[in-house]
């Protein structure tokens, strides 16, 4: 009977131990996928980095016209792209940290994807917008994965300064938008 009590004590520790043990393993391994994940949305960015878009990109605005890129982009904007198809809490995410940034409204593109046309004009006025735009389909990596993103298109239409806001990660999402405020718009 003592030691069958001293068996049980001993495996009860021992269970004890290796749970404690997997709760720290899972604690370690958060940090890790936060590093895959920027890892990815680097080399992603670094492939879609410089990429030219046509002039003539049609676009359609929240009154349901057609309109080309070069009618829109007034010098360099911030693009911002997700599509209706996304992870409601990151478009929620994105969407926060434009309005909390501080971001001059009139220097943002919202480039939607998969969105009827007549819900544009709620966007437009949720987030206090001159426009927004639908655009299915960007020649960029990005839009296969159905992540939201952000860059910056210049007068030239050049694209760059790729990044994808993560709401694991809202400080980093902040010090981007402090960069694009300072050195690029």
């Amino acid at each position: 009977m003592k030691n069958s009590i001293h068996i049980f004590f001993f495996l009860f520790v021992i269970n004890l131990v290796s749970c404690h043990q997997e709760k720290k393993d899972v604690s370690i391994s958060f940090p890790r996928l936060n590093e895959e994940m920027l890892k990815k949305d680097q080399l992603t960015s670094l492939y879609n980095e410089n990429r030219l878009f046509l002039r003539q990109m049609c676009l359609i605005n929240s009154k349901g016209k057609a309109v080309c890129l070069e009618e829109i982009n007034k010098g360099t904007s911030l693009v911002i792209r997700y599509s209706a198809h996304s992870c409601s809490d990151c478009i929620s995410f994105i969407n926060k940290s434009v309005l909390e940034n501080a971001i001059n409204k009139e220097d943002i593109l919202l480039f939607l994807s998969d969105i009827p046309i007549r819900d544009l004009h709620v966007i437009k006025k949720q987030l206090n917008l001159p426009d927004v735009y639908r655009i299915d389909s960007l020649p960029l990596s990005f839009d296969e994965e159905k992540i939201p993103y952000v860059f910056v298109i210049d007068s030239s239409y050049c694209c760059s300064s790729f990044f994808v806001p993560r709401k694991e990660i809202p400080e980093q999402t902040d010090r981007y938008f402090d960069f694009i405020k300072k050195e690029r718009l």
